[in-house]
């Protein structure tokens, strides 16, 4: 098994021990920087499964968890949200700061809640699949339209860093494990008119201000 889904493992079942849960059942993992997700097969009854920093992702590659209730993606090397049809009870998504760019397979799913911020949507996924979904009665969290166009030009110009806001500032990120070990960790900071500059004049230059700004980690063994 993956080293980062025992250790999962090992955390889950600690909390269930805190908590005085004897069973043997696990319900909620939470896997960070993980390479590899097939060890969770393991776990057939997750209702709750959070992923931060992992890399590949993919939903087909998931098991058929069919008592998943709510699934976390955030940071990692999401690029399609194709096969979220197969988890049944899914009612919760959250898929901040990811690479998706089509959200049309979630209009199969039954959503209650959806956050995409910080995806380098198509203008069809944020212009018509978002408002269809608020249409059906769910809460939609999404970029708001200014850091949304910086990330899909971001993405068009293959640039692996996306743009997002949070309480009025605006940050880098890049998620997966393609440039930093811990991508969910040490966004910088940055002005929104500072990378819609460099879009126009030098995307590639927005790797510099990312790294010099903290947001690479050397490698331990460096």
């Amino acid at each position: 098994m993956e080293p980062e889904i025992e250790k999962a493992l090992e955390l889950a079942r600690l909390h269930k021990k805190l908590r005085g849960d004897t069973s043997d059942v696990i319900t909620e993992l939470h896997v960070s920087h993980a390479a590899s997700l097939g060890g969770l097969k393991n776990f057939p009854e997750l209702e709750v499964l959070i992923i931060a920093g992992c890399d590949p992702v993919s939903p087909s590659d998931l098991p058929p968890l069919e008592s998943l209730l709510s699934l976390r993606i955030n940071d990692s090397g999401l690029r399609n949200v194709a096969g979220m049809e197969k988890l049944p009870r899914l009612r919760i998504l959250r898929i901040q700061r990811n690479f998706v760019r089509d959200l049309t397979p979630l209009l199969e799913c039954t959503l209650t809640t959806l956050e995409v911020a910080g995806n380098p949507l198509s203008e069809e996924s944020y212009g018509e699949v978002l408002p269809k979904l608020v249409e059906r009665g769910c809460e939609v969290s999404c970029s708001g339209e200014r850091e949304w166009r910086a990330a899909l030009r971001l993405s068009n110009a293959n640039i692996p860093l996306s743009c997002y806001e949070n309480d009025g500032r605006y940050y880098l990120c890049s998620p997966g494990l393609g440039v930093t070990k811990f991508p969910d960790y040490d966004h910088p900071e940055v002005e929104i008119s500072e990378v819609e500059g460099l879009l126009d004049r030098d995307p590639g230059e927005l790797l510099r201000v990312f790294e010099s700004r903290g947001g690479i980690w050397s490698s331990p063994d460096a």
